[in-house]
């Protein structure tokens, strides 16, 4: 594990050299935590902690307000960092929460306090990446994508009234909540069409909604379609 880990502090620091980070070399730094870690279902995100119980302490509290998710402190080694996590939610809830914080470990600067707070909206660039390296950690998007659309099949025929359940069915697959999987469906709504497309798994363009913007490319995601569907009945 030590040369992967070295790898890993490396592809670290060319990733976090400029504040903007794309979201392919995120994906990237994530697959590489990913098996250097052996982190392969959401549950096993605690034993990496195990692992790491040298440079993070982790504690469990059941704070009143469900919408905290758990915070982090960051300091330098050999000071620990500390992670809290709230217990009133679901396990799933929990496991993700882990996970969020665990990548502000990774990614963000030291002597910093974040916290989690459920609901995916963000205008913090840092929540952002948070997000994004526990959704790619849990639903990897070259098995999540397939997976969706094996369902699907053809985006215009396929009946958006069916989405809830397989939501349902995709939150139980991989572990997580509903929303991540609706979170997941929101930010990989272009890599989606272009599956649909036809597109090879490895060959999908992986764009953060800031290019897409950039480069005027609309596509609707299917928490959309599903939201249309619903008022044309």
């Amino acid at each position: 594990m030590s040369d992967d880990y070295v790898k890993l502090q490396e592809e670290l620091v060319k990733l976090f050299k400029n504040h903007y980070v794309y979201k392919r070399d995120l994906f990237r730094v994530v697959n590489i935590v990913r098996d250097v870690f052996e982190i392969y279902t959401s549950t096993s995100i605690f034993s990496l902690y195990s692992n790491l119980e040298h440079l993070i302490q982790l504690e469990f509290h059941e704070f009143k307000d469900p919408r905290l998710g758990g915070f982090i402190v960051k300091n330098d080694p050999p000071e620990k960092s500390f992670v809290c996590l709230n217990t009133i939610v679901s396990p799933q809830t929990l496991e993700f929460s882990a996970g969020h914080e665990l990548f502000h470990w990774f990614f963000h600067p030291t002597g910093e306090i974040k916290c989690k707070q459920f609901g995916f909206a963000s205008n913090s660039l840092e929540e952002y990446q948070a997000n994004e390296g526990a959704a790619e950690l849990f639903l990897p998007y070259k098995s999540f994508i397939p997976d969706v659309c094996s369902r699907i099949k053809h985006i215009s025929e396929y009946d958006y009234h069916s989405l809830p359940q397989m939501k349902i069915d995709l939150a139980e697959h991989y572990g997580v909540s509903e929303a991540v999987v609706s979170y997941r469906m929101e930010d990989l709504k272009y890599e989606i069409h272009q599956y649909l497309d036809g597109v090879d798994i490895n060959q999908l363009e992986i764009l953060s909604n800031k290019e897409l913007h950039s480069r005027n490319i609309v596509v609707k995601s299917l928490n959309e379609l599903e939201y249309e569907s619903c008022l044309q009945t």
